[in-house]
């Protein structure tokens, strides 16, 4: 049986942003867990309702960009994760993100992965999307 990691389109990297979170509810400030070009894992002030859309701001440490992304929470938590923290957290995916930010953000992870010298097995995914231009199809 494939793992997780190999049954999705982009690897992730353990990326620490800041951002800010909007819903139509509540603003919340957290900090990413780990990233993908499709969407990011959240450590929050408190969990959100799964399916809830959400606006997220945040910086590219790297580059400066600063990024608004829409999204929606597709699955979320009360007790964090992986031992890291007793913060929730949530996981969201982008809805209607351009290719030059899917990019931008596919280039944080591919210099992110190059540090650590790792390349999971959908790395060629993401080296396609940031070197030649293509979305890995």
């Amino acid at each position: 049986m494939a793992s997780e990691s190999e049954k999705r389109k982009y690897p992730r990297a353990r990326i620490r942003w800041p951002v800010s979170v909007k819903t139509p509810q509540v603003s919340l400030r957290g900090l990413t867990r780990d990233i993908s070009p499709d969407g990011f894992s959240i450590h929050l002030e408190k969990p959100l309702e799964i399916s809830l859309p959400l606006t997220i701001s945040t910086t590219i440490a790297t580059s400066g960009d600063t990024l608004e992304l829409t999204g929606e929470v597709v699955w979320s938590n009360n007790h964090g994760s992986d031992d890291e923290s007793a913060l929730p957290s949530i996981g969201v995916r982008f809805i209607g993100i351009s290719y030059e930010v899917k990019k931008a953000i596919g280039l944080a992870i591919f210099n992110q992965l190059i540090a650590e010298r790792r390349k999971p097995p959908n790395f060629a995914n993401l080296r396609a999307l940031v070197v030649w231009g293509s979305s890995g199809h």
